[in-house]
């Protein structure tokens, strides 16, 4: 993904985590570039390694590679 869209797209959800925790939304969109190639390997959205395996909610990300 361009980092232009990328930013497009997640700074909303950002700034949110940013009024809830007090970490800057520039430094959270920063992180999660970084981590996910500017979202190109990240699955699901699933940012800094979190993922849900547990089977219940149908929303589950597993690694096959």
């Amino acid at each position: 993904m361009k980092p232009s869209l990328f930013v497009q797209k997640y700074f909303p959800h950002a700034k949110k985590v940013e009024v809830n925790t007090g970490i800057t939304a520039i430094a959270i969109l920063t992180q999660a570039a970084l981590e996910s190639a500017w979202g190109d390997v990240a699955p699901g959205n699933m940012f800094f390694g979190v993922k849900n395996t547990d089977g219940i909610n149908g929303n589950e990300q597993f690694d096959y590679d």
